[in-house]
């Protein structure tokens, strides 16, 4: 009786803070005028309507309403030119949608776009980080290297949790031996399920990548390859041929022994390539790992000066990740002297 009494008190004081914004309208008519205003006043409103009606059942209701709008609005922050306005945005916006995901837990949206957005925030940013400071303050290099596995595999936990909606033997296959997965992965035939794979296998290769001195981490080097192989006969076409960039790096950047396969790796960037040259990371990670392991410069500097002299906006949808392509491109053939 007393949390129905206080829920009904906080939901009176959410709409009469909202009906004295709106004084003419309705309280939810003044919602959905406040709500077309922009993608920002979205992000502002919901929260504040979130913490006024805490412990109300209308938390879940409005944070499922809001998903996909929330969704929609991430092609805003994937066409910015600035590198620093983006680094500084991102966190802010996706400890956000971890809020959003405290009153609805099982929402697919924001399990998706934290899968997503963490491990995209990894690869682009702490990574780039990393390398800036690696030979100067190695120190510091080691914090971010720390603070990149952590948000790697909290990306790769969130796609777990999405594809285990749809399927419980995620997560605790992921802990059983690789023919285990591979038995799991092959009973995945939805194709609405390749988000939710691809960011958990996204997360975990971003991990292993930062961990090569952990253990724990080495030893799932053959869950990688198992998820994006079954990603690509999914829809090898999925976020710009991601899984042939992938697998791609996966192969070129280890020996043998590790499961790596210099050719393999060549295949597959050039068929990302093939599917998507606009999407320049492609022609980085080609050059960073396959030209640079073969000690092949001519097709090193050849596809990095292709990816600096083309213009970021060749893919306006993609316009941040081109731009940090071209960040990582410079800086690559700056290192090239000491790289060959």
């Amino acid at each position: 009786m007393t949390i129905l009494i206080s829920c009904n008190i906080a939901c009176a004081k959410a709409r009469s803070r909202i009906s004295l914004t709106f004084p003419n309208c309705t309280p939810y008519h003044a919602l959905t005028m406040a709500i077309s205003v922009t993608r920002q006043t979205i992000l502002v409103i919901a929260a504040s309507i979130l913490l006024v009606m805490s412990g109300c059942s209308l938390n879940t209701l409005m944070v499922n309403q809001m998903s996909p709008m929330l969704k929609a609005a991430l092609p805003s922050l994937e066409t910015e030119e600035d590198f620093e306005v983006a680094r500084d945005a991102i966190p802010a916006q996706l400890k956000l949608l971890e809020g959003f995901l405290e009153s609805s837990p099982n929402n697919r949206h924001l399990l998706e776009l934290l899968a997503q957005g963490w491990g995209s925030y990894a690869f682009g940013f702490i990574e780039d980080g990393i390398e800036a400071v690696k030979d100067s303050d190695p120190d510091r290099a080691e914090v971010l290297t720390i603070r990149g596995r952590g948000l790697y595999l909290r990306g790769m936990n969130y796609g777990l949790r999405l594809l285990a909606l749809d399927d419980d033997h995620f997560p605790a296959v992921m802990d059983q031996s690789p023919e285990a997965l591979e038995a799991a992965l092959q009973n995945i035939n939805d194709r609405d399920l390749v988000p939710a794979l691809f960011w958990a296998g996204f997360g975990l290769a971003g991990a292993v990548n930062l961990g090569r001195d952990q253990p724990e981490l080495i030893i799932r080097l053959p869950q990688i390859e198992l998820i994006f192989k079954r990603v690509q006969e999914l829809d090898e076409h999925f976020f710009y041929a991601g899984t042939h960039l992938a697998l791609g790096s996966f192969y070129a950047s280890r020996i043998g022994l590790f499961g790596g396969d210099f050719e393999k790796g060549r295949d597959h960037f050039e068929r990302a390539i093939q599917l998507n040259d606009t999407f320049l990371m492609h022609k980085v990670l080609y050059a960073f790992y396959y030209a640079h392991q073969t000690q092949n410069r001519e097709l090193f500097e050849q596809l990095l000066t292709d990816v600096v002299t083309t213009p970021a906006t060749i893919l306006p949808e993609q316009r941040l990740a081109n731009v940090i392509a071209q960040r990582r491109a410079q800086r690559y053939l700056s290192w090239a002297d000491d790289l060959f």
